[in-house]
């Protein structure tokens, strides 16, 4: 089920949000149960095999934490580890990378191995993480004894499971604890912040993903002009949608008084690709910081060693996202260009600020535009077009992407602009006025009026 969709707003919604406050009023475990059957429902609602696979992940990892947290024994306690790690990874590894492995065999050892017709079930690699994260917390000892409703609860939680943001169980299932009470306050809140998202995927992540689309069908017809701009219009698409989704996360779990964590922090105000890494997808950086590059060191030790583990990190995100050399080579990149920033930032902070910025979103969009492509080769035919330099002149099959009172100029315009003034919703403290309340209502009738086309998320992808 998807965000933006008549069914989901209009129906899903309201519903559970109703069901759960009123039944909130007899039983909180009652109101939790409903909670989590919504969650399996929204999960399930276009493909159910996907609830076989999403219910055994969570029974597995709650059973073997369960055992692990009764353990004394070290040397048991790591096997349950080892055995705890390898399912989840070998999840994501078989759903994701299985045919890709298998392709680049026949293609390296000239075998004819069949390839399966493999379905990527949505969010896997978001609630996969979010377990594995359980996991080694268990094993560490720092995590509660948990009750598995609260458990499965952390792991299906609807807003964020498809795509995140990515959540530690220390910071959720301690909200569970709290009275079932209907807040107003965050009730309004949420609303508004849900609307804010949807506009972002409707008026301007849908919009450009049409030319998006178009020239990436086709990279040899595009004029050197007309590549420069969709490699910026799908760098304000996934920056639009990815940021728009994990908004109305953030405005779903406010209806239930529920924080999700801070996934976006203006990441096109960067200056460098370490303060990129800082703003972009944060939950995910965390992830990686704590469970990859703490353990394997950090930053204290030799430079070497930092480099080392700086690159495994990045290539480690570059796999995450898919099975794809596009995105592992994306990830190197920008392992070495973090490493650059590290070893001789002290002299990249002396250069200009309008300089320091201007190339710091050009490298990104660049980078963006590895991401987007079907292949390297694709991506080295765009760069190629890009800078041949051949014309400025734009054809009316661009001009045909774009709606005719909103012209490809004033989008990519507002989209910067919207990147770089204003303050993002954590640092904003969306109040409840009546100046907000009108914008989230009218935002949210502007967009259900063009839901004519609904479109997946990006990250459902991923």
């Amino acid at each position: 089920m998807l965000f933006n969709s008549y069914v989901f707003i209009l129906i899903f919604l309201p519903v559970v949000v109703i069901g759960y406050y009123m039944l909130g009023l007899y039983s909180r475990r009652g109101a939790q149960i409903w909670l989590l059957l919504a969650s399996l429902v929204f999960y399930s609602y276009n493909r159910p095999s996907y609830l076989l696979i999403i219910v055994s992940s969570i029974v597995f990892n709650y059973a073997l934490t369960r055992i692990m947290n009764r353990c004394d024994k070290d040397a048991y306690r790591k096997l349950l580890l080892v055995i705890g790690l390898a399912f989840n990874v070998g999840l994501i590894g078989y759903y994701k990378y299985f045919n890709f492995i298998k392709w680049n065999i026949n293609h390296f050892l000239d075998l004819d191995l069949f390839i399966n017709t493999i379905v990527l079930p949505l969010g896997i690699s978001f609630y996969t993480i979010q377990q594995i994260s359980f996991v080694i917390d268990a094993y560490k000892r720092e995590n509660a004894d948990y009750s598995f409703l609260e458990y499965a609860l952390y792991v299906s939680f609807f807003p964020q499971l498809v795509a995140g943001p990515i959540v530690y169980h220390s910071e959720f299932v301690p909200q569970l604890h709290e009275k079932i009470n209907v807040n107003y306050e965050n009730l309004t809140r949420g609303l508004i912040w849900f609307s804010l998202g949807l506009s972002k995927k409707v008026f301007i992540a849908d919009r450009l993903g049409r030319a998006v689309e178009w020239g990436y069908t086709d990279i040899s017809r595009l004029t050197s002009l007309e590549a420069w701009l969709i490699i910026l219009s799908y760098t304000f698409q996934i920056y639009f949608d990815f940021s728009g989704y994990s908004d109305m996360a953030c405005g779903i779990g406010l209806m239930f008084n529920i924080k999700l964590p801070q996934n976006f922090n203006s990441p096109y105000k960067a200056l460098s690709i370490r303060d990129f890494w800082k703003r972009w997808h944060m939950t995910l950086t965390r992830f990686l910081t704590k469970y990859i590059y703490i353990p394997l060191g950090g930053s204290r030790c030799s430079a070497r060693r930092i480099a080392f583990n700086t690159m495994v990190v990045f290539a480690v995100s570059g796999i995450w996202h898919g099975a794809n050399y596009t995105f592992i080579l994306w990830g190197i990149i920008h392992g070495i260009l973090m490493l650059i920033d590290r070893f001789a930032g002290d002299i990249w902070k002396k250069v200009p600020v309008a300089i320091r910025w201007s190339l710091n979103f050009a490298i990104v969009s660049l980078l963006w535009a590895l991401f987007r492509a079907d292949g390297v080769r694709q991506w080295i035919s765009l760069l190629g077009r890009i800078f041949s330099f051949d014309s400025a002149l734009i054809s009316s099959e661009f001009l045909g992407c774009f709606d005719s009172y909103l012209p490809w100029w004033i989008l990519l315009l507002a989209a910067l602009l919207i990147c770089l003034i204003p303050e993002n919703n954590y640092n904003r403290e969306i109040t409840v006025s009546r100046r907000f309340a009108i914008l989230g209502a009218v935002l949210m009738v502007l967009s259900l009026f063009t839901l004519n086309r609904t479109s997946i998320f990006l990250y459902f992808n991923f």
